[in-house]
């Protein structure tokens, strides 16, 4: 077990944050919940993280001086949250733990403490106070509310991102045709599929392009990867990065998975190609292809000659990458967090 604890300021609004922060699971809901942290901190409010034992999210904690308790999986179930709660005298709490959240939620609901919610596809009922649910798959937005006083907000205005993606976000101007092509191959967090070394297969001959990968704190094939690209010098490998909107914001085109890569590349407005990981991202990289924002490969594609084709296809059809473009200023405006804070403030009142 490991502890961060200074003494809480009582005086002071307090909202902990309980969210997954397990590698197999991807990085992006510990992501999304440092950002709404980040943001509510500087509203005065005190927050506290309830994550489970990971060193790379410790460090990323501490770095940003959150207080946190950390434990191992077993060990930080709804009874330790219901104690924390207690002891600390919080009332308000986000959840934001993928298929765990409606029981947490359920259970902080029949103690009669107040939670919000962050759900992408996992929930069907709603005891939490507030849900937010910043995906635009429909099928994911059907919800029955047990908490008749439950406020639910949908869709991708409520998609939590860092404020930079607005900034960074790609001009017409930059979506030409070239002599030389930047591509950017994220995986996303984790990447525990190995996607990543195949889409490099799949594209490294390519002689119009040179390549960024981007890897995530919990990728564990850096040394296989290193091994891969060192005889490649048009091939750049970034293993962390801080403001990762800089090193996307470079790229014609992004090779991603479907997880949350994909709603920071819309709000970049970067033609993107997806390859979903999980099961639920199949859905996300569908609705993003249906909105002509992006080419969706298939679930966990690994047909080299059909990612090659794909890419090269992409790069050749200006028209398509123009209305890619437009698309994905449509779809994802960057300013959820903002909305969200408000909302979160304002039921703090």
């Amino acid at each position: 077990m490991t502890n961060k604890i200074n003494n809480l300021d009582l005086n002071s609004k307090i909202i902990a944050i309980r969210c997954l922060t397990v590698p197999k699971k991807g990085f992006g809901n510990f992501n999304r919940c440092l950002n709404i942290a980040k943001s509510l901190r500087e509203k005065g409010i005190q927050i506290f993280f309830l994550v489970d034992y990971n060193k790379s999210i410790s460090k990323i904690l501490q770095k940003n001086n959150f207080e946190y308790i950390s434990k191992k999986k077993y060990q930080h179930n709804s009874s330790f949250i219901l104690h924390f709660l207690y002891e600390k005298k919080i009332d308000n709490i986000i959840i934001d733990m993928r298929e765990k959240g409606e029981n947490i939620s359920k259970l902080l609901f029949e103690r009669n403490f107040k939670s919000i919610l962050f759900d992408d596809a996992w929930c069907k009922n709603v005891y939490s106070n507030i849900l937010f649910n910043g995906t635009n798959v429909k099928d994911y937005h059907k919800y029955k509310k047990i908490n008749k006083n439950s406020k639910l907000f949908l869709n991708t205005k409520y998609w939590i991102i860092n404020k930079n993606f607005q900034h960074f976000s790609k001009k017409l101007s930059d979506i030409k045709e070239k002599q030389k092509y930047h591509i950017v191959i994220s995986m996303g967090g984790s990447d525990p599929n190995n996607l990543t070394l195949n889409v490099v297969d799949s594209i490294k001959t390519i002689k119009m392009i040179d390549i960024t990968i981007i890897v995530g704190p919990f990728f564990n094939n850096l040394i296989q990867l290193k091994n891969k690209i060192k005889s490649y010098r048009h091939i750049k490998l970034v293993t962390s990065t801080e403001e990762i909107w800089k090193d996307f914001s470079k790229a014609d085109v992004v090779i991603t998975n479907g997880g949350n890569t994909l709603f920071e590349l819309s709000a970049l407005s970067i033609p993107t190609i997806s390859i979903p990981a999980f099961k639920h991202e199949v859905k996300y990289s569908e609705v993003f292809m249906d909105q002509n924002f992006s080419i969706n490969l298939g679930f966990k594609q690994i047909n080299q000659k059909i990612i090659h084709f794909n890419l090269l296809n992409l790069l050749e059809n200006l028209p398509v990458r123009k209305k890619m473009f437009y698309s994905g200023k449509n779809i994802v405006d960057g300013k959820g967090l903002d909305r969200v804070q408000k909302i979160i403030l304002s039921s703090l009142n």
